[in-house]
């Protein structure tokens, strides 16, 4: 700390155990969320067979429309204004970053994707600022290299249409919850 105290071990402990888990449970959402958008669409996933290097900025826009966290939580520190509005300090916020990754105001066309939208990294998925989540690097480099080793192993990637049911008539089972968003199960044919 900056008065030169240590942090107590088992606090330590527990933060380890928390971010290991959490890490896991968003990349193995945010791979889930990839995979089928790369599983639905087979041009994009011929131009990112053809084109790796667009692997990153796919991932980007997954993270803008389908971000493993829906929202986060804060306390007014102090008497602010959001948007024109009051905010006393002690207030208990929802910050909802599926809905500001939607914003009309910031995103042109916010429900269509686009592989390479301009300042894409601009979006909320992984926090901002000092509230940024500390393992988004790892997190994109994970799961950017598990994709790309599909894309090489495979020559075509679709849903399991016996599990999801036929193009047009899918059913996908969402984990119920407020805050994370990620499938429930993700059935996939893999094609050698």
């Amino acid at each position: 700390y900056p008065d030169g105290e240590l942090p107590d071990l088992l606090e330590m402990v527990k933060l380890s155990g928390f971010l290991f888990g959490a890490g896991q449970d968003t990349s193995a959402k945010l791979l889930s969320n990839a995979m089928r958008r790369i599983a639905e669409d087979p041009a994009l996933q011929q131009q990112l067979r053809e084109d790796p290097a667009l692997i990153p900025p796919m991932l980007e826009e997954v993270l803008r429309l389908e971000g493993s966290t829906k929202a986060t939580f804060r306390i007014a520190r102090r008497d602010t204004k959001i948007g024109g509005m009051d905010i006393r300090a002690g207030t208990r916020l929802t910050v909802a970053l599926a809905a500001a990754n939607r914003d009309p105001r910031r995103w042109e066309n916010p429900e269509e994707f686009r592989i390479n939208r301009p300042r894409i990294k601009e979006h909320l998925a992984f926090g901002r600022g000092v509230h940024t989540c500390a393992g988004a690097p790892l997190a994109r480099l994970e799961v950017a290299a598990i994709l790309q080793h599909f894309l090489q192993h495979t020559t075509h990637i679709s849903l399991c249409a016996e599990k999801h049911g036929p193009p047009g008539k899918r059913h996908l089972e969402y984990e119920p919850s407020f805050i994370i968003r990620g499938l429930a199960n993700l059935h996939l044919v893999l094609e050698s």
